[in-house]
């Protein structure tokens, strides 16, 4: 949610098999189907490319990234 301070409630989300999130190191997300964003120590575009799908607020930004690294977007 680039630009604004939003957290998702990922410690209520159920834990489906073969989904892993990708969420930042300052939500303090403690659940083992979790990796924050930090520890991965790659650039965002790289992250980004490497998902099957993003969730994110509707904005510009992410929607051309998402659009140009074939990555599709939920909102």
């Amino acid at each position: 949610m680039g630009g604004m301070e939003f957290r998702l409630p990922v410690q209520q989300w159920p834990h489906l098999p073969g989904i892993r999130w990708i969420v930042p190191q300052a939500w303090d997300v403690r659940r083992d189907d979790t990796t924050t964003f930090e520890s991965l120590q790659l650039a965002f575009t790289d992250v980004l490319a490497s998902c099957d799908a993003v969730i994110t607020k509707p904005g510009y930004g992410m929607f051309t990234e998402a659009a140009c690294n074939g990555v599709p977007v939920c909102t």
